[in-house]
C-alpha cells in the first residue's frame, strides 16, 4: 500500500542487504561497503542537506578511536577535487586540530568574514589568507583597535617592516609621501618617561627622551 514502510532483505543469506522502504521508494539500503541513504536526507542535485527541522540543534559527528587505544586513528573530512584529488582537510591529528591545503602555487587557506548584512558566506570579505609558502597577510587596515589584538609578547626572527614588504633591518621604517611629522611614535600617558634606549649588551646604555619628572625635559 502506498502508506505502508517496511523492510527487505536482498540477497543471499550470507550477503544479504537490508533495504527499508517507504510505499515503493528505497529511502536505506545496508551494501557491503556501508550504508546507502535515498531520499533520508534531502538531496538535490549538488546539495545533499541534513535539516533538524524548526528546533533544535543539528550536529554532524566523525568519529574515530572509538576504543581509545590508538592515537593514529583520528576523524578527517576531506575536500576531493580535480579528478579525484585529496586537496584540503579539516582533521584531528596529534590531538590538535589541522586545517590543511595541499594544492601548490595557487594554493593557501583564506578567512572570511561579513560586516554587515547575510549576503551569504561567498559575498564574504577576505580579512586574513596564508598563501602556500607561509606567508600571513592581513588584507586592508589592521590596527590593534579594530583588526588585530595580540595578548602577550609578540616576537620575530626575521626583519619587522612598517611601509615596506622588504625590511633591510630588524625594524625598518619607510615612507614615501609628502607627510610633515612623526614617522616613529614613542607615546607616554602615565607617569613615566618616553624614551628610546640603544644598548651594547653589558658593556654601555644611552637613552634619549622626555623626563616627564624632570618638568618633561628631553634628556640624552
Amino acid at each position: 500500500q502506498n502508506d505502508e514502510k517496511y523492510l527487505f532483505c536482498n540477497g543471499a543469506s550470507t550477503a544479504r542487504n537490508v533495504e527499508l522502504y517507504q510505499a515503493t521508494t528505497k529511502r536505506l539500503e545496508t551494501t557491503s561497503t556501508g550504508v546507502a541513504v535515498t531520499g533520508g536526507l534531502v538531496a538535490t542535485g549538488n546539495e545533499h542537506k541534513f535539516t533538524a527541522g524548526t528546533s533544535g540543534d543539528l550536529s554532524l559527528i566523525l568519529e574515530a578511536d572509538t576504543d581509545n587505544n590508538l592515537e593514529s586513528d583520528n576523524p578527517k573530512l576531506i575536500f576531493r577535487q580535480d579528478g579525484g584529488l585529496d586537496e584540503a582537510a579539516i582533521f584531528l591529528g596529534n590531538n590538535k586540530l589541522n586545517i590543511a591545503s595541499s594544492i601548490g602555487s595557487t594554493g593557501g587557506i583564506d578567512f572570511r568574514t561579513q560586516s554587515s548584512g547575510s549576503g551569504g558566506f561567498e559575498t564574504s570579505t577576505l580579512r586574513m589568507s596564508i598563501s602556500n609558502t607561509g606567508q600571513i597577510d592581513f588584507e586592508g587596515n589592521v590596527d590593534c583597535n579594530a583588526g588585530l589584538d595580540v595578548t602577550g609578547n609578540t616576537t620575530t626572527t626575521q626583519f619587522f617592516g612598517a611601509g615596506t614588504t622588504s625590511p633591510a633591518v630588524n625594524f625598518h621604517s619607510f615612507a614615501d609621501n609628502t607627510h610633515i611629522g612623526h614617522q616613529i611614535r614613542i607615546s607616554q600617558s602615565g607617569t613615566g618617561d618616553a624614551v628610546l634606549g640603544w644598548e651594547l649588551t653589558g658593556t654601555r646604555a644611552w637613552s634619549a627622551g622626555i623626563d616627564n619628572s624632570d618638568s618633561n625635559r628631553w634628556k640624552l
